[in-house]
């Protein structure tokens, strides 16, 4: 299990935020979804997602799937910050490029395919204003 908790503060920036996108997604990738502070994590990934669009998709997909694209084992159903997630995605994909984006629709498929009702309030990212 991975901890991260003196690198973020659900309020507030410890550390530089991009600088702790960077490590976080690091992280989860290495212990393979599996960290202990969640709650951080979830509270400050929308304004990761303000700072750095890439790396906060790569932290959701790390968090959400395994690195075969399968379900996080290591997630607890259901999932109780599906709202921060739906938020920081809704953030890129609203000010990201149409490379980003796509990265978010496929990763919304994914999440559906694999998760099915779990995931469904994620398509309201991809409502357009």
């Amino acid at each position: 299990m991975a901890g991260f908790g003196y690198w973020i503060n659900p309020d507030k920036e410890i550390i530089d935020d991009n600088e702790a996108a960077e490590k976080i997604a690091k992280t989860l990738e290495k212990s393979h979804g599996d960290i202990d502070w969640e709650y951080g994590l979830m509270n400050r990934l929308p304004v990761f997602a303000t700072k750095n669009g890439k790396t906060t998709i790569e932290i959701i997909s790390s968090y959400l799937l395994d690195s075969s694209g399968n379900l996080n084992q290591n997630r607890r159903t259901p999932l109780l910050d599906n709202n921060k997630i739906k938020d920081a995605l809704k953030i890129v994909y609203t000010s990201g490029n149409a490379g980003l984006k796509q990265e978010i629709v496929d990763l919304i498929n994914i999440l559906i395919m694999k998760g099915s009702s779990m995931f469904w309030d994620f398509k309201e990212v991809l409502d357009e204003d």
